[in-house]
C-alpha cells in the first residue's frame, strides 16, 4: 500500500484541506492545512452571543449538559456544550459530562435488541448513563467545526485566523482528511468511536480520510518545517526527546532526527506513556495540600473528587487556583467561612510535583535502557501539553541535570493550547511519520475476517492465512495479531474489560451479551498446529457485530488504505 499519492501539477494550484484535531480531556483545538501551499490556519471559537470582541478561545471546552429527560426527537439540543455548559450545575437535575475522552475507549454503544436500550451503561457519580449519550456529546463539539453551524451562526461560532467566513465553510465542505491525536496504546475501539462522529457529521465521507497521530509525535511535527521551507532552517536536530504532558496521560517519545526530515518514518520513534497527567496533579493537591485544613471526610472525599458532581468541579476548581497561583508566588492564604488556609510552593513540589516527576523520570530510564540511547546523546527536549506549567520549574531542574548536553525547549501559554493540532495538520507534509498497520488492519477488523471465513472444521494457522490472502489481506504485517485473536485475546474494550469495570455500571446493569461472549473461548486449540472453532461462541459474536454495525456508518468489511497526498 503506497504511504502517500502524488499530485499532479493541477492539483498541486487546487487548495487540498486537512484538518487536525487534537481531541484532549479538557478542550479540543483545531488546526487547518492547505496542503497545496502548506499554509496553516489556527481555529478559535466564540463563546459570546451577540458580539466578537467578547471572550473568544482557541481551545473549546469538552463539556456538555444533557437536559433532563432529553429525547433525540425533541426540537431543540437535549445538550448543552462548551462555555455555557459549564455554568450550569447538578440542581438542574440534568447530566454535567466532562472528561469525554476517557470514556470513549470503554466500548462502542450499540441498541440491544433483547432489552431495547443502549448499552454500555457508565456509572456517573449517582447517575447512570448509556455510553450512548457519551457520543453524542462528542458529536454535539465536533459538530461546531461543520459548515452547518457556520451557516447558521449557531454558538460557540468557530473562526479561523486568516480566513474569512466563506473562505471556512468552503475548507471544510472539502476536507479531504482529518487527523486526530490518539494516546498511546488506547487501542481501536477509541478510534472507531472518533470515526463514526466525522462520518456522521460528514466532515469525511469515507472512512480512511480518518488518520490518527500521537500526541508525542505530534508535538514534534509542530516544530519541522514547512512546506516550502528548507531543511536545513530545522531548529531540532540529532537526539530529540518528547515530553506532552496532558490532562490524563503523559507521552514520551524518543527519535534521531535525520538531517532531513523528509526522511523521518513511524520506526524511527522509541514511544512510552504514563497514565496520569494533569487531572492526577489536581486531585493530588486538593487531597495532600487543601483537604487537609476543609476538616472533610477523606475517604469520602477521595471518592468524590473523581465523579462528576458539583462538588468535584468545585475541588478541581480549587486544585486549579492553586496550581496558577503558586506558579507566580512562593505561598498564598484564602478565608473559607471563617478559616484561613493557604499552601506553600514548597508543599507543593514536594508532596506533589517530585512524586509525580519520579514517574516520568523512572519511564524515561526504562525507555533510554530499552534504547541504548546515553543521556549525553541527547541534544533537544521539547515540553509540552497543558500540565507543563505546573511542573515547569521542577522539570527544567530535572531535565538540566539528566541531559546536560540538550537544549530545553518549552512552549509559551499561547502556543501550548495549539500546538498538537499544529503537528496533526503538518501529518500531510511527514505521510510516512504515520502508524499504518493497526489503522489499516484493525483487530475488529481482523476478527470480522475470522468470524467470515471460520466453519465447523478446525484448521491451521496456515490455511488462515492462505485464506484472508486470498481476500486481498496483506498477512505479513498483521500476522501476530491474528494469532493472538486466535488464542484468545479479543480486541480491548469490545466487551467491558476487568480494568474498566469500576467505570461501567455492569453490577446495577448485568449485559447477557458481554457474559455470554466471555463465558468461552471462540476457538480451543487442538494442538500445536490447529484449532476448533467454538460454533456456538462464533454465532454470538456475529450477532453482537451486527447489533454494533447496525445503525454505525462503518462497517469493517474492507481494509482502510490510508493514502495521504505528496507534493514532491
Amino acid at each position: 500500500m503506497p504511504h502517500s499519492v502524488k499530485l499532479n501539477q493541477e492539483e498541486k494550484n487546487e487548495p487540498h484541506w486537512y484538518l487536525g484535531i487534537d481531541f484532549g480531556t479538557t478542550g479540543i483545538a483545531a488546526v487547518l492545512l492547505n496542503v497545496s501551499n502548506g499554509k496553516q490556519y489556527p481555529l478559535y471559537w466564540l463563546s459570546n452571543n451577540d458580539r466578537e470582541c467578547d471572550k473568544s478561545s482557541f481551545r473549546l471546552p469538552t463539556a456538555v449538559y444533557c437536559h433532563p429527560q432529553s429525547e433525540k426527537n425533541q426540537i431543540n439540543s437535549p445538550l448543552t456544550i462548551a462555555w455555557e455548559a459549564l455554568s450550569f450545575t447538578q440542581t438542574r437535575g440534568g447530566i454535567f459530562f466532562e472528561n469525554l475522552k476517557t470514556y470513549l475507549k470503554l466500548g462502542i454503544p450499540y441498541y440491544s435488541r433483547e432489552i431495547q436500550q443502549w448499552l454500555p451503561k457508565l456509572k456517573l457519580g449517582e447517575q447512570i448513563v448509556s455510553l450512548y449519550w457519551i457520543q453524542e456529546a462528542l458529536e454535539a463539539l465536533l459538530a461546531t467545526l461543520t459548515p452547518e453551524y457556520l451557516k447558521f451562526n449557531l454558538r460557540p461560532l468557530v473562526k479561523a485566523v486568516g480566513l474569512d467566513k466563506k473562505a471556512l465553510e468552503a475548507a471544510l465542505e472539502s476536507l479531504e482528511g482529518v487527523i486526530f491525536s490518539a494516546p498511546i496504546g488506547w487501542g481501536e475501539i477509541y478510534r472507531f468511536n472518533l470515526r463514526e462522529a466525522i462520518l456522521k457529521l460528514k466532515l469525511c465521507q469515507r472512512v480512511e480520510q480518518i488518520f490518527f497521530l500521537e500526541d508525542a509525535i505530534a508535538t514534534l511535527l509542530a516544530y519541522l518545517p514547512g512546506k516550502d521551507e528548507s531543511p536545513s532552517i530545522n531548529t531540532v536536530t540529532g537526539y530529540t526527546l518528547i515530553i506532552n504532558a496532558g490532562a490524563t496521560t503523559t507521552e514520551l517519545a524518543l527519535v534521531n532526527l535525520p538531517t532531513n526530515p523528509e526522511n523521518l518514518t513511524y520506526s524511527d520513534f522509541y514511544l512510552a506513556s504514563i497514565s496520569a497527567g494533569g487531572n492526577d496533579l489536581d486531585r493530588e493537591i486538593f487531597l495532600q495540600l487543601i483537604y487537609p485544613q476543609w476538616s472533610r471526610n477523606q475517604a469520602q472525599l477521595s471518592a468524590e473528587i473523581n465523579q462528576p458532581t458539583d462538588l468535584a468541579r468545585q475541588e478541581r476548581k480549587a486544585a486549579r487556583l492553586v496550581k496558577l497561583i503558586l506558579q507566580h508566588r512562593e505561598q498564598f492564604t484564602s478565608q473559607l467561612g471563617n478559616r484561613t488556609w493557604g499552601v506553600k510552593r514548597r508543599d507543593l513540589e514536594v508532596r506533589v510535583i517530585y512524586p509525580f516527576l519520579e514517574r516520568i523520570n523512572q519511564r524515561l530510564n526504562l525507555l533510554l535502557s530499552q534504547t541504548g540511547i546515553s543521556n549525553e546523546l541527547i541534544e533537544t527536549v521539547i515540553c509540552s501539553g497543558g500540565a507543563i506549567a505546573t511542573l515547569e520549574r521542577s522539570l527544567t531542574q530535572l531535565l538540566s541535570t539528566k541531559f546536560p548536553e540538550a537544549t530545553v525547549i518549552k512552549d509559551t501559554q499561547e502556543v501550548r493550547e495549539t500546538r498538537v493540532a499544529t503537528g496533526l495538520a503538518n501529518l500531510p507534509l511527514y505521510p510516512q511519520v504515520l502508524e499504518r498497520t493497526s489503522q489499516q488492519y484493525s483487530d475488529l477488523f481482523l476478527l470480522c475476517e475470522l468470524l467470515r471465513i471460520v466453519d465447523e472444521e478446525s484448521f491451521t494457522i496456515e490455511q488462515i492465512i492462505q485464506q484472508l490472502e486470498r481476500r486481498g489481506i496483506n498477512t505479513n504485517i498483521c500476522r501476530q495479531r491474528l494469532i493472538a485473536i486466535l488464542n484468545g485475546e479479543l480486541p480491548p474494550g469490545l466487551i467491558p474489560q476487568k480494568v474498566d469495570r469500576s467505570k461501567l455500571a455492569v453490577s446495577l446493569h448485568p449485559n447477557p451479551e458481554y457474559q455470554a461472549i466471555a463465558a468461552a473461548p471462540l476457538f480451543e486449540r487442538e494442538n500445536e498446529f490447529s484449532y476448533l472453532p467454538n460454533l456456538q461462541q462464533c454465532q454470538l459474536l456475529r450477532a453482537y457485530f451486527s447489533s454494533l454495525l447496525s445503525r454505525k456508518k462503518q462497517e469493517l468489511v474492507e481494509p482502510l488504505s490510508l493514502n495521504l497526498p505528496s507534493l514532491h
